[in-house]
């Protein structure tokens, strides 16, 4: 009997995943998952789009499901009778902890055909292909230039040319937004760049927002700068809008950093200061993309940006925020990393919130050209040289 214990997203986990799509899988001729239910029916999707069809499901009672996500639901002594001396049949435990005591004593008869799957890969296979009622985070990406040239930038802004999402385009794509989602729907709506004060639209777009989402938390990141700079009409309106700002401090020097803080105090504005002030520097991390392609397909489970980050980009939707990235790499590098149809969702073509969920909780085919084996911190802030290798790597083929 395999278990794998409790942890964060550590080196061993890509061991430990990489055992289990390479040694486990391989050597049963078919794969079954135990449990019907969120980790269940999500780790199902997560394999389907690493290249595993699981057979079915099994289930501790005899209630008959007959099928779930098509597949075919057997109760313990039905799978027992039908499997009990078949040594290729493996069974992945994806339910939660509390119930082990009541279940796994029925399933010992497996042996080392049964995996007990990590909380964290089942949490993750949630987070990255499960059902979803609502939003938790969407995400406008409104300006690729920024006030600061950070190393690695996940928006590319150091390279980028001036663009900023236009407002009649926002205004359209919002009111399609709420054809799709209804007003309770979407958890946090969030600004992101680059840098949100390079949109001279920003306000009009905060407003137009919290009219048409009144219910949705709306927030936006900020280095101070261009926060720094803003009227007292601007504080009383994201106060109004009951806005949360997220600062984050940069080892650099600051023209308004008390300003900013008593300002957040006097309009009662919720300030969220992340860097040097709650004890953690501000690090610049590199994770980078390969030209070559294929990186190893069931990595996409410990990405931290799909689907955390959904993002609307002039009309078009991706399930991750690096989507914005490759045109600016290929044009400033001549790179060659493919864009397709299928790495985003046109807002105005798409029919049904089911239709965004669906499509945001795929695998894209950009994933291939995503190193994260070779995500690293580099230990401190660091500016921009614009050089390639801050986003670009020979990659880990497979």
């Amino acid at each position: 009997m395999s278990y794998m214990g409790l942890g964060e997203i550590r080196p061993e986990n890509f061991i430990e995943i990489d055992n289990l799509f390479e040694d486990f899988i391989p050597k049963h001729k078919e794969i079954w998952i135990f449990g019907t239910g969120l980790y269940g029916k999500a780790f199902d999707k997560y394999l389907l789009q690493c290249g595993v069809d699981a057979r079915g499901f099994v289930v501790s009672d005899d209630k008959s499901y007959t099928f779930v996500s098509s597949k075919p639901v057997m109760s313990i002594d039905s799978f027992k009778r039908h499997y009990g001396e078949e040594s290729r049949v493996g069974l992945l435990l994806a339910i939660d902890e509390k119930y082990y005591d009541e279940v796994v004593p029925q399933l010992m008869f497996l042996g080392s055909d049964l995996l007990f799957l990590k909380r964290l890969y089942k949490q993750l296979a949630a987070d990255r292909c499960g059902e979803r009622n609502k939003l938790p985070v969407l995400c406008f990406h409104i300006a690729d230039q920024c006030n600061l040239s950070c190393f690695s930038c996940t928006a590319c802004s150091p390279i980028a040319d001036a663009g900023i999402y236009e407002i009649e385009q926002f205004k359209r794509d919002i009111d399609h937004l709420k054809r799709l989602f209804d007003i309770d729907s979407i958890t946090e709506i969030n600004f992101t760049g680059g840098d949100v004060f390079q949109n001279p639209h920003f306000t009009k777009m905060i407003q137009i927002t919290h009219e048409s989402y009144p219910q949705s938390l709306i927030t936006f990141s900020t280095n101070g700068i261009g926060l720094g700079n803003q009227s007292d009409e601007f504080w009383e309106l994201v106060s109004s809008c009951g806005v949360r700002i997220y600062y984050t401090l940069y080892p650099i020097k600051y023209k308004h950093d008390g300003e900013i803080v008593d300002k957040a105090k006097k309009y009662n504005v919720d300030l969220v200061i992340a860097g040097d002030a709650v004890g953690e520097d501000k690090t610049s991390w590199r994770i980078p993309f390969v030209e070559s392609g294929k990186e190893i397909v069931h990595d996409f489970l410990f990405c931290r940006f799909h689907r955390r980050c959904a993002v609307i980009k002039n009309g078009f939707w991706a399930p991750c925020c690096a989507i914005r990235q490759i045109p600016l790499i290929n044009n400033k590098f001549n790179a060659k990393i493919p864009l397709s149809g299928d790495d985003t969702l046109d807002l105005q073509k798409a029919k049904s919130a089911d239709e965004v969920q669906e499509f945001l909780a795929k695998r894209l085919p950009l994933c291939d050209y995503c190193a994260l084996r070779e995500r690293k911190s580099m230990g401190e802030w660091l500016p921009s040289r614009k050089e390639k290798s801050e986003w670009i790597s020979e990659g880990i083929s497979s």
